[in-house]
C-alpha cells in the first residue's frame, strides 16, 4: 500500500507505479491512495505502458482539484472480482493523448462527482462493471472522444445522471456507445450539450453492435448536437428530449417515444435513416420546430400506435403551401387506434389557402385511418381544417378564414370595462371611444 501525500505526478511502468518520492512503491496488483484533501493541485497519472492496480481511493482534492489520465497512459483497476467497490473515487479526466482505463471490480465510484473527459485524445472506459455517482451530471465530455467499452454486453454508466456533450473550440466532443460486448441498453436521466465552440458535439457508436440509449427523465433536457451509428433511441421517463442541432443526425437506430414523453427535432437536424415511433398515449409527443433554412424535416417511416400528438412549431416562419414540415417515409396508423391530435402554432401568418403539414409515401391514409386526425387549436384568429389529400399522399391543412388576433388600444383609460369620467348634472355631456391596431368586429364594456 502506498500514500501520496501530496499532488505529484504518479509515473506508470511495466512493473510499477511509483510517486516520486520515498514514500512508497506500488507494484502491480497493490492498493493505493492517491491525493491529499488539503491540496488544491491536480494529481497526474502519466505514463505510457500498461499496468494494473488493486483497490484504489482517490482522496478529495478540494475546489479546484482533479485527476487527470494522460499521455496514453494505461491504467487497470482490479479490485475485488467478488463485487469491491471503490470508496470515493474521484473525476477522472483524459487530458492529453489516448489511454484506457479498465475496472474489474462491480464499481468505479465517483462520489458526487461528474466523470469529465477533456483533452484531445480517446479514453476508453472498459470493464463488466459500473461506474457510478451521485452528481446530476454523471459523465461529460469537454474535448476528444470517450469510448464505452462494455465487456460483458451490459451498461456501465449511471442510470440516475445526465450525459452531457459539449460544443469546444479545438476538438469535436465524442460519445462514443461501442461495446465491447453484445447490444446493451443504457439508460440515462437526460442528454443534454454545453460549452461554446463552434464543433459542434457528437454522440455515436463505432461497434457492430446496436446499443439503446434510453431518455428516462422526467425533467427537459436540451442536446445540440448530432447522433449517428447503430444507435436505438427511446424517449421513455415523461420528460422531454430536445433534439435542436442544426445539422443532419445519421444513425440508423429506431426512435421510440413512449411513457408520456416529448420528443421535439429541429427540422434541420433531419433522421432520414431513422424509423419513428409514437406509443398509444395522447400525451406522447413528436414535436418539429421548422427552421427557415431547412424548413422540411424528414425521418424513415412514422408509426403512430394508436392515440399521441404532433406538435408542428413554425417558429415564426413563414408557412409553405409546398413543402410540408414532416417528410416521414410510410406512414402507419390502425383506424379506430386512438386520436392523432396535429396542433399548429406560431407562424409568421397564414392566409385562407392550403399548408401541407405531412408528406408520406406507399398507400394513401383511408378515410377511416385519416378520420382518427384532429386539429388541435389554431393560432388566434385562423379557422381551418385538416384535409386527407390522396392525390398527393399528404395531410394538408386548410385555412378557411384568417383574421389574426391585433392588439386593440383604448382610450380613454386603456381599459375594459373603461370607466367614463364622471359628469355634471344639467351639463351637456359627450365621450370618444377610439379603438386603434385592428379591423373587424369588436366589442368592450362600458
Amino acid at each position: 500500500t502506498g500514500v501520496q501525500t501530496c499532488a505529484l505526478p504518479i509515473w506508470s511502468s511495466a512493473a510499477f507505479w511509483w510517486n516520486g518520492t520515498s514514500d512508497g512503491t506500488w507494484v502491480a496488483g497493490s492498493d493505493a491512495v492517491i491525493g491529499c484533501s488539503a491540496t488544491t493541485t491536480s494529481a497526474r497519472i502519466v505514463g505510457g505502458a500498461a499496468i494494473t492496480v488493486g483497490n484504489i481511493t482517490f482522496n478529495a482534492q478540494g475546489a479546484a482539484g482533479f485527476y487527470t489520465v494522460s499521455s496514453s497512459a494505461n491504467i487497470t483497476l482490479q479490485g475485488s472480482t467478488a463485487g469491491g467497490a471503490y470508496p470515493s473515487a474521484a473525476a477522472i479526466i483524459d487530458n492529453n493523448a489516448s489511454g484506457t482505463v479498465n475496472w474489474k471490480c462491480a464499481t468505479l465510484a465517483c462520489g458526487n462527482l461528474t466523470f469529465t473527459k477533456d483533452g484531445a485524445g480517446t479514453l476508453k472506459l472498459s470493464s463488466n462493471g459500473s461506474l457510478t455517482t451521485t452528481a446530476a451530471t454523471s459523465v461529460e465530455v469537454v474535448n476528444g472522444i470517450l469510448q464505452i467499452q462494455n465487456v460483458a454486453g451490459t451498461p456501465i454508466l449511471p442510470t440516475t445522471g445526465i450525459l452531457q456533450v459539449d460544443s469546444s473550440s479545438t476538438t469535436t466532443p465524442t460519445l462514443d456507445l461501442a461495446s465491447g460486448g453484445g447490444a446493451y441498453s443504457q439508460t440515462v436521466v437526460g442528454l443534454t450539450s454545453g460549452g461554446s465552440g463552434a464543433n459542434a458535439p457528437v454522440l455515436t457508436t463505432s461497434g457492430t453492435v446496436v446499443p439503446t440509449l434510453v431518455i428516462g427523465g422526467i425533467g427537459s433536457y436540451t442536446y445540440a448536437g448530432a447522433i449517428n451509428g447503430k444507435v436505438v433511441l427511446t424517449i421513455s421517463g415523461g420528460g422531454t428530449e430536445t433534439l435542436s442541432g442544426g445539422s443532419a443526425n445519421a444513425y440508423n437506430g429506431a426512435t421510440t417515444i413512449s411513457g408520456g414523453s416529448t420528443l421535439n427535432v429541429n427540422s434541420a437536424g433531419t433522421c432520414a435513416s431513422s424509423a419513428f415511433m409514437v406509443a398509444n398515449a395522447a400525451a406522447n409527443t413528436l414535436g418539429v420546430k421548422v427552421a427557415a433554412a431547412n424548413p422540411q424535416w424528414t425521418c424513415d417511416g412514422l408509426t403512430l400506435s394508436g392515440a399521441g400528438t404532433l406538435n408542428i412549431d413554425y417558429n415564426t416562419t413563414a408557412p409553405s403551401t409546398a413543402t410540408a414540415p414532416i417528410s416521414c417515409g410510410a406512414l402507419t396508423h390502425t383506424a379506430g387506434s386512438g386520436t392523432v391530435t396535429v396542433t399548429v402554432k406560431n407562424p409568421a401568418s397564414f392566409s385562407v389557402n392550403t399548408y401541407p403539414l405531412i408528406v408520406y409515401t406507399g398507400t394513401p391514409l383511408t378515410t377511416g385511418q385519416f378520420n382518427d386526425f384532429a386539429l388541435g387549436a389554431l393560432p388566434s384568429g385562423y379557422l381551418g381544417n385538416l384535409v386527407n389529400n390522396t392525390a398527393n399522399n399528404r395531410i394538408d391543412l386548410q385555412i378557411t378564414a384568417a383574421c389574426p388576433g391585433v392588439t386593440i388600444t383604448l382610450s380613454p383609460n386603456g381599459a375594459n370595462p373603461t370607466v367614463l369620467t364622471a359628469g355634471t348634472a344639467g351639463v351637456s355631456y359627450s365621450q370618444t371611444f377610439t379603438a386603434i391596431g385592428g379591423s373587424g368586429p369588436y366589442t368592450f364594456t362600458v
